[in-house]
């Protein structure tokens, strides 16, 4: 598995991590109305995870996602980070805008 921070993304962790133990980050498939999107999350290192170890930092996803999206990097945006990967992202199955109950283009 790869994974590239860029300098931005690194300095923010770094950061974070600068009074605390460094703990693994897990890479993950989040689904909302405008679609799939990555990200990531504190989070223990399965038996089915992929690992990359980057500038200190473990990084692990699930064996079946990585197949799926290939290389990762992760970038700092206004707001927190943007984790983008080399091949497109899977489509789910059913659609997600289900799961808010309102329906794209409505106020909640």
């Amino acid at each position: 598995m790869k994974v590239t921070l860029t300098p931005e993304a690194l300095k923010e962790l770094d950061a974070f991590f600068a009074d605390k133990e460094k703990e693994p980050i897990r890479i993950y498939i989040q689904y909302a109305c405008s679609g799939a999107y990555l990200a990531i999350a504190l989070d223990p290192v399965d038996s089915r995870d992929f690992t990359a170890e980057v500038n200190g930092y473990t990084f692990c996803m699930n064996q079946d996602l990585y197949g799926n999206t290939g290389d990762i990097t992760i970038s700092k945006e206004e707001g927190g980070f943007d984790v983008q990967c080399e091949k497109p992202l899977p489509k789910p199955a059913v659609s997600p805008c289900a799961s808010c109950g309102g329906g794209c283009g409505t106020t909640h």
